[in-house]
This record gives C-alpha cells, structure tokens and sequence, in this order.
C-alpha cells in the first residue's frame, strides 16, 4: 500500500480506538495496517489468521476451520495472558506485568 492510494476518514469511539492501537502493537503493525488487514479479512471467507487456505476447501469447511484457528488464538492470548513475567525484571519494568 502506498501514500498515493486513496484515504478515508473514520470516527472512533475512545474505546474501539483503544482496541485498535493495542491489537496494531501486538501484531507488530501501524494502526492503518491493523485496520486494512480487519477490512481485508471481513471480506474474505477464505482467509484465516492471516493465512489463504486452498480453494479447494468449501465456504463452510473454511467458516469451521475459522472459528477453530480463532478460540485457540483466543485461548493462546488469554494463557500467555495469565502467565507471570520473570521475576528479573526491574521495578520500573513491572508496570506493564499482565495481571
């Protein structure tokens, strides 16, 4: 994608915005990445966690297949979420320690 391709602008709610910047960050993506790859992913029945499955596959083995990919990243984040962080880390660190 480059500047030249056409903009639009889009009002937030605080909330979504939030949401947003943080799933940007924990994808390693600019906002505007985050927010091309959610449009391109809502439009693609085909596309699961990023990754193009085969044509071959029908709509509705590609929705089951979807659904799975997306409880076990939903269950992946709540683990990692759960999990302490090692206690080397220094106090100015602990700040951002997952509850």
């Amino acid at each position: 994608m480059s500047r030249t391709d056409p903009q639009l602008k889009v009002r937030l709610s605080e909330e979504l915005k939030a949401a947003v910047t943080e799933a940007a960050k924990s994808n390693h993506r600019s906002v505007n990445a985050e927010i091309v790859a959610r449009l391109e992913e809502s439009f693609d029945d085909y596309l699961v966690a990023g990754h193009r499955l085969s044509a071959e596959i029908s709509p509705e083995e590609a929705a089951d297949w979807k659904e799975r990919v997306l409880a076990v990243e939903e269950a992946m984040r709540a683990f990692i979420g759960s999990r302490s962080l090692p206690s080397e880390i220094s106090d100015s660190d602990s700040e951002s320690k997952p509850e």
